[in-house]
């Protein structure tokens, strides 16, 4: 060892540092680790011959790391059963499908519902809410459904109505026999009560996922949020307003799916800010029914004109009429009333003190009573009557009758509007009265429309006849807008509605 080694260890040693190997530590840092290898070492002497009893302690659990892969398939499979649990808890509802308004060619397979089963806004979101749309199990909750009616049948007998009416464009319903039976129409309770469901502000308002695509020369606006297999869509466009789902080739490039557009480079895709997503769910609120207005006329017997009937005032009206009312309705007195109106007056009465009002379903109804609204002096016509009651599409006509000849014929009504009669003789005029026949006389572009009549047309005094001709007037108004000029005034709207979207949103 040469003498400057060992200067540099006497050095480092008397520093307090010891050499070993070429190693230097500090002593104190060497005699603490030296201390700890030797505790170390008592302490496994100690427990190799310890006297206590083994730990009752079960091993720590050993950890599992699992895979995406298999945390992804365990997701799948459990929404693959609530899937199944959600089709078999619905079943019924799947027995007899509807077609689809927009059926699309790869997707087939897919499971869809009845329409007539669907009534409830609840139990529909609830459904198209729980819907995973993957490839094992395939359940269509969310697209619109064709409306399946039935058809008439030429009347042979009617006690209210005049037979000839069918030769002049009306349809008659007098019995069950009426109407031919096609499909299961008949259970529906609303018509096409989806219609009013807001699957818009549901599903897709303040959505990121969702995205529009707009057409300003097809008129077209589609909205669409993507899943793994399928994209549920909601169509704007000359078909009116349409729910649908597309396949997963289709929702690649949206603008180039025929059914939508015909010419792809005229589509835009927009991202859902909340300008054009408010515009939507505006859009969507304004299209949705919540309150019906219907007509009320009073017949005399042997009145046959219009002016006849128009000037009857609440005085010439008997017990029964008025029985009926309450029956279907409440009166009400208009300068105290805040609910819909109907575009009676609340304010300063001018069109009269009183009413009648009526709840079902969800909808509010106003009654236009004809002989509650005021009768002017020279108004010999009763146009201010004609101005409330020809507006409506469906009227409802009390015919007290003194004669089997004495019948309500609805071509004396000059109204562009009024376009279904639900005719309604008790067969008494006293306010003991407790049994009526009823028929309705419908314009023929009208299709049928639930609750049919039974067999005979009679119905007694109660919360059945009352549930009867509340649903027979919202379902006939509500058939009536499905058709003719009703449907094409709505389908121009809609164009209006989809251009305007298209200059503030797509300049």
């Amino acid at each position: 060892m040469s003498s400057d080694e060992g200067g540099k260890k006497k050095i480092l040693f008397s520093k307090g540092f010891r050499v070993f190997g070429g190693d230097s530590r500090r002593s104190s840092d060497y005699q603490e680790l030296v201390t700890k290898k030797d505790e170390k070492k008592g302490k496994k002497r100690h427990a190799s011959i310890s006297t206590e009893a083994p730990s009752t302690q079960p091993p720590p659990p050993k950890l599992v790391v699992k895979s995406k892969n298999t945390d992804q398939k365990a997701i799948e499979e459990k929404e693959n059963l609530d899937m199944l649990n959600l089709f078999k808890s619905c079943i019924s509802k799947f027995a007899t499908p509807s077609p689809l308004v927009f059926p699309c060619p790869s997707l087939t397979k897919y499971k869809t519902l009845n329409k007539s089963t669907i009534q409830q806004k609840e139990d529909m979101f609830e459904m198209c809410g729980n819907a995973i749309y993957r490839i094992t199990v395939k359940i269509d909750c969310w697209s619109s459904l064709v409306l399946e009616t039935d058809e008439f049948c030429e009347t042979q007998e009617s006690q209210l109505i005049p037979l000839s009416v069918q030769k002049s464009g009306y349809n008659l319903e007098s019995n069950s026999a009426s109407i031919k039976r096609k499909s299961n129409f008949e259970s529906t309770i609303i018509v096409d009560v989806e219609s009013d469901f807001p699957f818009y502000k549901q599903f897709f308002y303040k959505n990121l996922k969702v995205h529009h695509y707009l057409s300003k020369e097809e008129h077209v606006l589609v909205s669409i949020e993507k899943f793994n297999e399928v994209s549920r869509c909601i169509y704007r466009g000359p078909k009116g307003v349409v729910r649908c789902l597309i396949g997963k080739d289709e929702s690649e490039k949206p603008q180039n799916y025929a059914r939508f557009f015909s010419d792809p480079k005229s589509v835009t895709c927009i991202a859902n800010d909340s300008g054009i997503d408010d515009k939507l769910c505006e859009m969507e609120e304004m299209a949705t029914v919540s309150h019906y207005k219907f007509g009320v006329i009073y017949v005399k017997p042997g009145q046959t004109t219009e002016d006849q009937i128009f000037s009857n005032t609440e005085s010439d009206c008997s017990p029964a009429f008025w029985n009926f009312l309450n029956l279907i309705g409440a009166k009400i007195e208009l300068s105290k009333y805040s609910g819909y109106r109907g575009g009676l007056d609340v304010k300063t009465g001018s069109t009269g003190k009183y009413s009648y009002t009526s709840h079902t379903n969800t909808y509010d109804i106003m009654f236009h009573v004809a002989p509650l609204l005021p009768t002017l002096k020279g108004d010999e016509q009763g146009l201010e009557k004609k101005r409330h009651v020809g507006n409506d599409i469906v009227v409802l006509v009390f015919k007290e009758r003194n004669a089997p000849k004495d019948m309500f014929d609805p071509q004396i009504i000059t109204s562009h509007m009024s376009s279904v009669f639900v005719v309604v003789s008790p067969h008494n005029m006293k306010a003991d009265n407790d049994m009526y026949t009823v028929g309705i006389a419908s314009n023929a572009e009208i299709g049928t429309f639930p609750p049919y009549l039974n067999k005979n047309g009679l119905y007694k005094h109660d919360k059945n006849l009352k549930d009867f001709i509340l649903r027979k007037m919202i379902n006939a108004e509500r058939s009536a807008m499905l058709t003719g000029t009703y449907r094409l005034n709505a389908r121009k709207a809609l164009k209006d509605q989809i251009d305007s979207i298209g200059k503030t949103f797509c300049k």
